[in-house]
């Protein structure tokens, strides 16, 4: 530990650090391959017909506007990818650091259960046709303490987190929670 650190030492302590830029970078790449795709598409049918007419052209203009149209939401879920998402467990305590969010700790003492919901909501379809809608994936941690309260967060599969993240984090809170002679139950629950 490096000199007028003001980090305590703790026991066992396993971080989880990761950003979203891969899944933002994956799903731009799918909304641009999408675009090539139709606009060669466009481009060959109207080579096939002999020449390129103003509706092609009219088309491939079409494709790019939803296209562009379709990036807005991927850049809105993704808006701050490059910032840390951190979470720490150790002998000592669990801490859940995500950007725009309060950082979240509580120590194994005050513990009593870990119940860990896996909640898949149903396809919005405000918008988009229901096969088209994603479907919103969380995990809500609720921490039973010894004085018989609960604490909660909650993580979004999309924006906290990775799914494999929440995997690994959900692993280590199982592990934690038996090493430390704590309850843990996991459950899922699909909402419509």
């Amino acid at each position: 530990m490096e000199e007028g650190s003001n980090e305590v030492y703790e026991p066992n302590k396993i971080d989880i650090a990761t950003t979203l830029k891969k899944s933002r970078n994956i799903a731009l790449g799918c909304c641009f391959t999408t675009g090539i795709l139709f606009t060669t598409l466009a481009l060959l049918l109207g080579f096939t017909l002999g020449e390129i007419t103003s509706t092609a052209i009219l088309g491939v203009a079409v494709i790019w506007i939803v296209i562009v149209i379709a990036t807005i939401p991927t850049l809105l879920i993704y808006k701050q990818p490059s910032k840390i998402r951190t979470f720490s467990i150790s002998d000592k305590s669990i801490r859940i650091m995500v950007p725009n969010k309060e950082m979240f700790q509580i120590n194994w003492d005050q513990i009593e259960a870990v119940e860990v919901k896996k909640i898949v909501t149903g396809r919005s379809r405000v918008i988009l046709p229901e096969a088209l809608a994603p479907m919103h994936v969380y995990n809500d941690i609720t921490f039973t303490t010894t004085d018989g309260s609960q604490r909660s967060y909650r993580i979004d599969m999309t924006r906290d987190f990775p799914k494999k993240t929440c995997k690994k984090i959900r692993a280590l809170l199982e592990q934690y929670s038996n090493k430390m002679n704590k309850g843990y139950e996991y459950t899922k629950k699909f909402w419509s």
